[in-house]
């Protein structure tokens, strides 16, 4: 039980050694006013706070972060994970937690997919699974009161303290949490969960108090950390902005001495004495004395423009940088047109192992969940939770042009029509739709039955045209000597009577 204000904001030490870089991966996804305020711009020296904000509100952040968050997300759920429930199909409770899993309208595919945005973000992602302490003594009372489990998700800077205890068969338990809830005025509220109670306090004004405490019904702590990936250890992982967020805070410094440059090279500074009378701007009046020494006279200054170019440079090394740690260089810009086939298929490869491990990981996470679902419940989790094992970053485009050219100079019947299935395949993305029309494209296959003198002519056609060649024909038609020399008797025949 806590009952200091010192036990109250205690946390774990790898929550202070982690607080700082959580932070920063925060404002680099998020971005915008957020990234702005947190003043990561490099400030110059001698600079004055006017000039600092007035650069800070005038550079934009290229946000690569959430890019590239966004961008795994959309290939892991591109098709949605399989869920054999087993004996909870039909179950209205679990198909109403299905549809609105954390009580606020998402969906449980909704929720995950929120997780691994957090997941991707930070390393990983805590969610806690609770449910109302409202008295119903039967399942029926409680499916009429709408009393079930339900998900809250948390990032890493929320939860102050936790930890694990390895027990006798050697499994990793999680038994002790404290999770810092959103601060309401001057108070903080923290929830703590143990193996064997969930207590909630308050502190206002470093005064501690318990607002509500009860017995943990299911023995065992409602929380499950959903890792992007492992780091060795306990309850802290591995996210994909470690090494891109500051490349990008980079380019946000390269950013603002480009808008320097451009400014400062299309706006020169005047050069004067105090006495002459000047402005800089077009149509300007210069007013000096007659007798003025030539070495004071005004003059325009205007640094050279030449190293825009470098900056610029540097921007697209970086990005180039940030899309090769991110195995997405073919995927977000036109570098697939300049890689050889072989750098395709290397970057392709270490971008599917990288989705492959966080759809494991989140597998592994809904696979949790279901069995605190189980406690909560009173019941068994008996199904099943399949995430796809294979992510095939094609580069679409290329793959339409090598195809439509295959196609353009290919004269094999069978040939085309693989090219054929190949192209419905990029083009169309409805599995019934696309049957209808592989069906519809198929080649129907001539049949090679010994030719007559009355079907050599248009079978000879039919084959000429599905591009056989003159030796495929001899050796499909060996007949075709005796029904020649026949026709060739029958003329010399006829020519005789």
């Amino acid at each position: 039980m806590i009952t200091t204000a010192e036990e109250f904001k205690r946390t774990h030490p790898d929550y202070d050694k982690h607080a700082a870089e959580w932070r920063f991966l925060h404002h680099s996804y998020v971005g915008g006013p957020t990234y702005q305020k947190a003043q990561y711009l490099t400030r110059y020296l001698f600079e004055s706070e006017e000039d600092y904000y007035g650069r800070l509100d005038s550079t934009p952040y290229d946000n690569h972060c959430k890019t590239i968050v966004h961008l795994y997300n959309s290939f892991i759920y591109a098709n949605p994970p399989i869920r054999d429930v087993g004996s909870w199909n039909n179950n209205p409770v679990f198909e109403d937690f299905l549809e609105d899993a954390d009580m606020e309208g998402r969906s449980l595919n909704q929720f995950m997919r929120q997780v691994d945005i957090t997941a991707s973000t930070f390393g990983h992602a805590w969610i806690i699974m609770d449910k109302s302490s409202e008295p119903a003594e039967t399942l029926q009372q409680q499916s009429e009161l709408g009393i079930r489990p339900y998900l809250s998700l948390y990032n890493p800077m929320n939860v102050m303290d936790w930890q694990f205890s390895r027990q006798p068969n050697g499994k990793v338990e999680l038994v002790y949490l404290k999770i810092v809830e959103e601060p309401t005025g001057q108070s903080h509220r923290i929830r703590v969960f143990t193996k064997e109670s969930i207590e909630v306090y308050e502190m206002s004004d470093d005064r501690v108090r318990l607002i509500y405490a009860m017995e943990n019904p299911i023995g065992s702590v409602p929380a499950v950390c959903c890792y992007n990936a492992r780091s060795g250890i306990p309850g802290i992982g591995l996210g994909e902005l470690g090494d891109i967020a500051r490349l990008n805070r980079t380019i946000y410094d390269h950013t603002s001495e480009m808008i320097e440059i451009i400014r400062l090279a299309n706006h020169p500074s005047l050069v004067k004495t105090q006495s002459v009378q000047a402005g800089a701007g077009p149509g300007a009046i210069i007013q000096m004395e007659e007798n003025m020494d030539p070495g004071l006279r005004p003059y325009l200054l205007q640094p050279d423009s030449a190293s825009l170019d470098g900056v610029r440079g540097t921007i697209s090394d970086l990005v180039r940088s940030i899309n090769t740690i991110a195995a997405v260089g073919s995927v977000r810009a036109t570098e697939a047109r300049t890689m050889s086939g072989v750098a395709l298929e290397t970057e392709n490869r270490i971008l599917n192992a990288k989705l492959s491990e966080k759809a494991d990981n989140l597998e592994l996470c809904e696979e949790q969940l279901m069995e605190l679902w189980a406690k909560w419940q009173n019941t068994e989790w008996t199904g099943t939770i399949d995430y796809p094992d294979s992510f095939n970053a094609r580069d679409r485009a290329n793959d339409l042009e090598i195809l439509i050219k295959s196609n353009d100079i290919s004269t094999n019947p069978r040939l085309r029509e693989e090219i054929q299935r190949q192209l419905a395949g990029l083009l169309v993305s409805d599995p019934h739709e696309l049957g209808q029309i592989v069906d519809e494209t198929a080649v129907t296959e001539l049949t090679h039955e010994p030719v007559t003198d009355a079907t050599l002519e248009s079978h000879m056609r039919s084959m000429l045209s599905e591009g056989y060649t003159e030796d495929q024909i001899k050796q499909l038609h060996p007949e075709l000597l005796d029904v020649m020399l026949r026709g060739y008797i029958d003329m010399i025949n006829n020519r005789n009577e």
